[in-house]
């Protein structure tokens, strides 16, 4: 596993609920690791303060309410309102 994809388990296992399916959390973990990684390069930015925590966990969540055509907003899935569940686990970062 690389050290992304541990980041990114982390943080599907604090706002993902208990009760998400196998296939839901890997595609969560898939996404947040495309988004740390490729897609928009979060990790970096943290690490190189150009961005703050705050700001890419409000981004996180974002793209898990948006897709899936809002998928994961119905039936509890994630919990949007604790921001700082992933700001906590990406302070590793830095």
């Amino acid at each position: 596993m690389t050290e992304l994809q541990v980041l990114a388990g982390d943080i599907v296992s604090g706002v993902a609920d208990s009760e998400i399916s196998a296939d839901d959390r890997e595609f969560l973990i898939s996404l947040i690791v495309d988004l740390l990684g490729d897609r928009k390069r979060w990790y970096v930015g943290i690490r190189d303060r150009l961005v703050t925590r705050e700001e890419v966990a409000l981004g996180m969540l974002s793209h898990i309410f948006t897709v899936k055509d809002g998928y994961f907003t119905t039936g509890n899935r994630v919990n949007f309102d604790e921001p700082r569940l992933i700001e906590k686990v990406l302070a590793s970062i830095t």
